[in-house]
């Protein structure tokens, strides 16, 4: 069996981004949160993390916020489409999987590694 041919990808240019999750952020994802849970929909889904919010405020599109990794998608056709993931502090993780067993959590802020 011959090996496949692996094609050439050019370097994601990256940038760095403060990310400060607020109480605001916090409170919106609660209510998303609360109205996945009435509908029977998965309340632990990407959006109903405060980090998610925090990001989509800045304007970021075209991502999901892991417990420990932020995963963009770049491209706009089915032939450029690439997944990017970056790797969040462990503190962030911490931190999401604490809001997501239901602890009350403070407001945090981190520096995200993101596509320019």
């Amino acid at each position: 069996m011959r090996p496949r041919e692996m094609t050439k990808m050019t370097p994601i240019k990256t940038r760095r981004l403060k990310v400060s999750v607020g109480k605001r952020d916090i409170a919106l994802a609660n209510q998303i949160r609360d109205r996945e849970k009435a509908k029977g929909g998965h309340p632990l889904s990407s959006t109903t993390c405060p980090v998610f919010q925090a990001i989509h405020r800045r304007g970021l599109k075209n991502f999901s916020v892991g417990t420990d990794e932020l995963v963009f998608r770049l491209g706009r056709t089915a032939k450029t489409r690439r997944w990017h993931t970056y790797l969040l502090p462990n503190r962030i993780g911490s931190w999401i999987e604490a809001y997501d067993s239901g602890i009350h959590v403070k407001p945090i802020s981190f520096t995200a590694i993101v596509p320019a």
